[in-house]
């Protein structure tokens, strides 16, 4: 049985060594390939031919391609199998080797760019044949070489020592742009280096590799010596020698490691060690930037930067005080930045946002080293995967916390195992609320399959006492914040969370696809039933331990439990991200995950690399094969790591006669979108004013040192319903509110966010706007208004000639919704007049003048005979001058439509006379009603 196991694997090495050079050939034989129409010989007027294409060229391209790659497939295949050293030893590894090659060309070819690492593995397979050759030289020396060669923990070694190398030669282009053959080079020279000491020593393998255990510790000295050298030059006007200051950290790192002397390490926990290690060196030379160009972008920074601004300026609690859109995911590398340098309102605690891409990936890799049970092909697997972004979205990786938790009490209830688990769930809905929901509900449903179905009897004595002392834990800390804040207060913002929260309808998208309707029915129906079928199908045969199906019970379970969190956040992608935004990971994240690693749970594994293999070729197949194409073309994790390291140049860029502070700033930028404002509040704003945002750019509260007046710091976007636009109202009447940014100037996107113009989503404060404040002008790019109660002396300011043209609002079929709505809520709106016609032919109402005393005024027009999908115009007449437009469309069966009329500038400013309804002659009942909660 052995035997045949071993020429199975020898056959699919074989096969995959020659698939993987042949297919090497071809493609360097044929990429530059063109399809330009260069022949002229016969004249054919062609689609094809007047964008000069030739479609000879194309259908050659194919051929050549098929019969080149079966002729060198054949030949290289009669030489292989004639090659007796390649049944050798090594068979495992140079299939994989020629495997990861395959999956580097075929991403080549379908567009992620993965540069230097394909020549580098047919430099590796082809390095790897030739130290089998040796061995019939050098018996004794060579094939240690090669065990040390192949060894992973030998591989991790030297890419640890190569990020040391790359840290000290940043400055080097010569060393950049030859970066893989020196990693080659130096992984060679460590494989002799290892050999010698195994031969002089006698040591073991993992004696060996004991000695250089110190080099886990390599990305964080890279890490403490940049922000060393950074921190005294922004503290003290000192330049720290980084590079001496790496050095002296990594010997006494040596020296420690010499006096502190640990006890014995299994090989499979040094492994760990470096492997994750590695995964942090490749994170810091990809994700982290010690200095960085300032950021243009104006509204999705401000949930981290207004955080910041809260905390540290305005000495307000998270989630107490103050709510972002990601919670703390995205404020805690603010903090731990802004402890260690101060706070200063420019970017530059961004530079710690690789510290959330660590957290992430260390829970992924735990995972898949629990699924391949090997710390090595963990590594291998994040490093290499082409589609790695496109197969998980990293937002989701902390919930592998939970699962560990789940195993962890599956093989020890205790209650304080229970505590640690419901802890750490609450944890994640702080964390990033998406990722907490959908993790938390998954867990609910996880936990109730294995009670219920479990072979396992639970002890709900101790789950019944751990929700208690969880319970216990809740009440203490709302009597602490009770103590400290007042309780109006505190529930105030709760409902306010709430409310946000349960804004789906506020930001989702009426299509999820424009033209992709297969894919439509098969992410939202097939997949997810397939997913439910599964679940019940495993959970079926865990319960069965008998069953001949099932080989891996742990895998079974982590298969379970991620097709749960794939169910419970599926809901994110129906909502709003997905196909419309080409993001279809968003939809279908874990859900390939949990059916490569159904597949693993029924098949037998004689070894890691073949698990490997597996788990690889199927997750490469799932995204190849139901991914939406054409991806964004980019860069493997792995080939930026070499190509495109953040470290490069660093000696330039800290430079004591270059270096201007960790943020380039955009001077452009500053110049046109923050000085102006910036100098305009600092000139006509108290210290503790503040100024209300409704153009969508919240981070201006950031640059210009304000309070955001605010429970969100998002605070339009977040502001999504009724209730909060009330809560808000609140605010502004509160605190001290004289300037509102009203708009970009000219309007762009976020003046009318997904279509839907500010006026009419947030109408109540726009009405709000309108009565209490004037418009005072243009400052940088964009209009400032004033409280109407203040005399502004100002310097003559470019005027807002947008607001003072007629605004046209279409509500389509919303206003048969707000009637309904304002239906149930009865006591929000109270009639002041029926409309009454001055016109025997058209429908021409007079408006009273008491309605322009009202800061909220709405129109209800009821028809007796309504026409489906009619659009009806509600124009507002200055006399006869059209001042505004209000449209909506009437739905079928419905008689009865409610719009606002008051959440248009000129409505307060005109005062228009006269309503006039299109298409006239429809009799319509017209009554004029005002917004009571403006009084309340």
């Amino acid at each position: 049985m052995q035997s045949q196991q071993n020429k199975l694997f020898t056959t699919w090495s074989l096969f995959t060594s020659v698939v993987f050079v042949a297919a090497y050939v071809c493609y360097q034989w044929l990429k530059s390939t063109t399809f330009e129409l260069k022949s002229f010989d016969s004249l054919f007027i062609s689609q094809a031919t007047l964008d000069l294409v030739s479609v000879n060229a194309k259908v050659s391209l194919m051929y050549k391609a098929l019969f080149g790659f079966s002729i060198a497939g054949t030949l290289l295949y009669l030489f292989f199998s004639k090659f007796p050293l390649f049944i050798q030893r090594t068979q495992n590894q140079l299939g994989l080797v020629a495997f990861l090659g395959i999956s580097a060309l075929l991403s080549e070819i379908l567009g992620v760019k993965v540069g230097g690492m394909l020549h580098f593995f047919v430099a590796l397979f082809l390095v790897g044949m030739v130290l089998n050759l040796l061995t019939f030289f050098l018996k004794q020396f060579v094939p240690l070489v090669i065990q040390f060669f192949w060894h992973p923990s030998s591989l991790l070694i030297s890419f640890l020592s190569f990020c040391a190398l790359q840290f000290l030669y940043n400055n080097s282009t010569s060393f950049n742009s030859n970066s893989w053959f020196i990693f080659g080079s130096v992984h060679l020279v460590f494989s002799v280096v290892l050999t010698q000491l195994k031969l002089v020593k006698k040591y073991s393998f993992n004696q060996v590799f004991c000695l250089f255990k110190t080099l886990v510790w390599i990305p964080l000295l890279v890490f403490v010596s940049v922000e060393s050298a950074i921190f005294f030059r922004l503290k003290f006007d000192f330049f720290l020698a980084y590079k001496i200051v790496f050095a002296a950290l990594f010997l006494v790192n040596i020296i420690l490691n010499l006096f502190l002397k640990e006890n014995r390490i299994t090989a499979a926990s040094l492994q760990a060690r470096f492997a994750l290690a590695a995964i942090i060196g490749l994170i810091l030379s990809v994700n982290y930037h010690p200095i960085i160009t300032q950021s243009t972008e104006l509204f999705e920074l401000a949930n981290s930067a207004n955080a910041q601004l809260k905390l540290f300026q305005s000495h307000e609690i998270p989630f107490v005080d103050f709510l972002s859109s990601h919670m703390f995911s995205e404020q805690f590398y603010g903090i731990i930045y802004h402890a260690i340098f101060g706070f200063s309102n420019d970017l530059a605690f961004t530079t710690y946002a690789f510290l959330y891409t660590i957290i992430a990936f260390s829970a992924l890799f735990y995972f898949l080293k629990f699924v391949f049970k090997s710390a090595w092909f963990a590594f291998l697997f994040i490093a290499i995967f082409p589609y790695l972004g496109a197969y998980l979205v990293n937002h989701f990786y902390v919930a592998f916390f939970v699962f560990f938790l789940f195993q962890k009490l599956k093989h020890q209830e205790t209650v304080k195992n229970y505590i640690v688990l419901f802890l750490v769930l609450i944890a994640l809905v702080f964390w990033r609320l998406d990722t907490g929901i959908a993790t938390g509900m998954a867990a609910v449903v996880y936990f109730l399959l294995q009670a219920f179905f479990g072979t396992d009897k639970l002890s709900l004595k101790k789950l019944s006492f751990s929700i208690a002392i969880i319970a216990f834990i809740c009440i203490c800390v709302i009597l602490v914040l009770a103590s400290f804040y007042p309780l109006e207060y505190l529930l105030s913002n709760v409902q306010n969370a709430l409310h946000y929260i349960a804004g789906s309808q506020a930001h989702g998208y009426s299509k999820s696809t424009d033209v992709f309707n297969q894919q439509f029915y098969l992410f939202h129906f097939v997949f997810p039933f397939f997913a439910v079928c599964m679940i019940g199908t495993l959970t079926i045969m865990l319960k069965n331990k008998e069953s001949k199906w099932l080989k891996s019970s742990n895998l079974a379970h982590a298969s379970i439990f991620v097709f749960l969190i794939y169910l419970f956040n599926i809901q994110r992608g129906i909502v709003r991200h997905g196909f419309m935004e080409s993001n279809d990971s968003i939809i279908n994240t874990f859900f390939f995950l949990g059916c490569c690693l159904l597949l693993l749970s029924l098949i037998h594994f004689k070894n890691n690399a073949t698990r490997f293999v597996t788990f690889f070729s199927a997750s490469f197949i799932f995204v190849i094969t139901w991914s939406y194409f054409p991806m964004n073309e980019n860069n493997s994790f792995f080939n930026q790591f070499f190509s495109e390291n953040t470290l490069y140049k660093l000696d330039k860029a800290l430079n004591k006669d270059n270096f201007k502070g960790r943020v380039m700033l955009n001077e452009e930028f500053n110049k046109t979108e923050i000085i102006p404002i910036h100098s305009f509040l600092n000139q006509h704003l108290k210290y503790k004013e503040t100024f209300f945002d409704f153009s969508n750019s919240p981070i201006l509260y950031y640059y210009s040192n304000r309070n955001v007046p605010s429970y969100f710091c998002q605070n339009l976007q977040n502001t999504i319903d009724d209730y909060l636009q009330i809560e808000q109202l609140k605010q502004l009447k509160k605190q001290q509110v004289p300037l509102v940014i009203f708009s970009n100037y000219p309007k762009n996107w976020f003046d009318a966010t997904d279509g839907v113009p500010s006026e009419t989503r947030h109408y109540m404060l726009a009405s709000y706007i309108f009565k209490k404040y004037k418009p005072l002008g243009i400052v940088g790019k964009r209009s400032v208004w004033g409280l109407k109660s203040r005399n502004w002396k100002l310097k003559t300011l470019e005027q807002d000639t947008l607001i003072e043209k007629s605004a046209i609002f279409d509500y389509k079929k919303s206003a048969h919704v707000q009637f309904h709505h304002f239906k149930i809520h009865q006591s929000i709106l109270q009639g002041i007049e029926n409309g009454k016609n001055v016109h025997p032919k058209v429908d021409l109402f007079h408006i009273p003048k008491k309605l322009f005393k009202e800061i909220g005024v709405f129109i209800q027009l009821q028809t007796k005979k309504p026409i489906d999908n009619q659009q009806v115009t509600i124009q507002l007449l200055k006399d006869s001058l059209v001042v505004g437009e209000v449209k909506y469309t009437e739905i079928k069966g419905e008689k009865s439509y409610l719009v606002p009329l008051s959440n248009q500038y000129l409505w307060h400013k005109v005062q228009p006379n006269f309503i006039r309804i299109l298409p006239e002659n429809r009799s319509y009942t017209v009554n004029f009603m005002k917004d009571i909660r403006y009084e309340r």
